[in-house]
């Protein structure tokens, strides 16, 4: 009988590592498609953009064509992975520890903010030419990546929570399966 049980045991383990690597192999191939879609989506390419300032009047004071650049677009997608995976798997585990939540989300949004704030120091360095004046530093760029950065934040908040709860639904059931298994070897 015990042959039998540590021959089971050891199919099972055997089985929930097999298991294990396929869903992390799943999983990087999730990321590498999302940070490929986010590159695609945030301007893989140069892209021109016609930008119309206008009077009070509502008549045409200047008209600026601008263009993003390739090497912007890698920084952005650079520091974009930055903020998911530090806010992910570091950032978060630490103010989860704080008693407040008003220190938790300051926490959070300073450092979404410092991280956006590099972005848009060091995005002038890597373009051709810098964006015309009117558009910083609240213009449409400015504002476009702001929420761009927003969104990656509650993206990466999202991605926490989940594999909290997935990790803590994993831990009930084992332990339900080791409360079964005893009561079994109890009955038996």
């Amino acid at each position: 009988h015990h042959i039998f049980s540590a021959c089971h045991n050891k199919r099972y383990l055997s089985f929930n590592m097999r298991r294990i690597k396929r869903n992390h192999l799943v999983e990087i191939l999730l990321h590498i498609l999302f940070w490929a879609a986010i590159f695609y989506t945030t301007g893989n390419s140069n892209k021109k953009f016609n930008v119309v300032r206008f009077n009070i009047k509502g008549d045409i004071k200047q008209r600026v064509m601008v263009e993003t650049m390739y090497s912007q677009s890698f920084l952005t997608l650079f520091l974009l992975m930055v903020l998911f995976y530090s806010t992910a798997f570091w950032l978060l585990k630490k103010v989860m520890t704080f008693k407040s939540n008003t220190a938790r989300v300051a926490v959070v949004l300073g450092w979404t903010a410092c991280i956006f704030e590099l972005n848009s120091l060091l995005t002038p360095l890597v373009m051709s030419a810098p964006p015309p004046p009117f558009l910083n530093p609240f213009g449409f760029f400015h504002f476009t990546n702001a929420i761009i950065f927003l969104a990656m934040l509650g993206i990466a908040i999202a991605y926490f929570f989940s594999k909290d709860w997935i990790k803590s639904d994993l831990l009930r059931k084992q332990i339900e399966a080791n409360q079964l298994s005893t009561e079994i070897k109890f009955l038996k």
